[in-house]
């Protein structure tokens, strides 16, 4: 099997495993996350080796193919990511909020007392 038939099957694996959604749980969202990294890797192994191979003229309509489905799964890569980071950025709110509740006078440093004397 050529390099850039695995690519192809890689990526539409990767691309089956994203179109099924971020999960709502926590175990099961790094579970998502972990399979993802790991596939994500091993296509970046195959990118390399691809850039290695010669250029065969009878994988063209194969490579077009691959560039197509690249930038969809690319497309939909940004997509998770912002979901991802929307998600990070909610729980790094309410972790200010519960800090702010738990010691509500920890950052007030911001004036000083002036009686009428003037000292």
């Amino acid at each position: 099997m050529s390099i850039l038939t695995q690519l192809f099957k890689q990526t539409a694996e990767l691309q089956k495993h994203v179109d099924s959604g971020l999960p709502s749980g926590d175990d099961e969202r790094m579970a998502f996350i972990q399979t993802l990294d790991e596939g994500l890797i091993e296509r970046g192994r195959l990118i390399e080796q691809l850039a290695d191979d010669s250029k065969d003229p009878a994988m063209d309509e194969l490579r077009d193919e691959v560039i197509k489905q690249n930038k969809t799964f690319q497309a939909n890569l940004l997509i998770l990511q912002q979901l991802i980071r929307n998600d990070l950025h909610q729980l790094h709110l309410k972790k200010e909020t519960g800090r702010k509740y738990e010691q509500p006078y920890e950052g007030m440093t911001d004036g000083a007392f002036f009686d009428k004397r003037g000292v």
